[in-house]
């Protein structure tokens, strides 16, 4: 930053402080409580789960 302020300094210094506190509470929990994982081991598991993949989506409907 300059010495010589303007209003449009003013508010990208805003923005920054901003993205900072948003990054605080970007916490590896916070990103991974949106992650849903499905371990399958073999092809019959893989089919059991697209299957069932309909259900899953309908009580979770924030994932798509």
């Amino acid at each position: 930053m300059s010495i010589h302020q303007t209003d449009n300094d003013d508010s990208s210094v805003l923005l920054w402080l901003e993205s900072k506190e948003s990054l605080k509470a970007l916490t590896l929990e916070s990103v991974l409580s949106g992650v849903h994982c499905f371990r399958c081991h073999d092809h019959t598991q893989l089919i059991a789960v697209s299957r069932t993949l309909d259900t899953f989506l309908s009580q979770h409907p924030k994932v798509c």
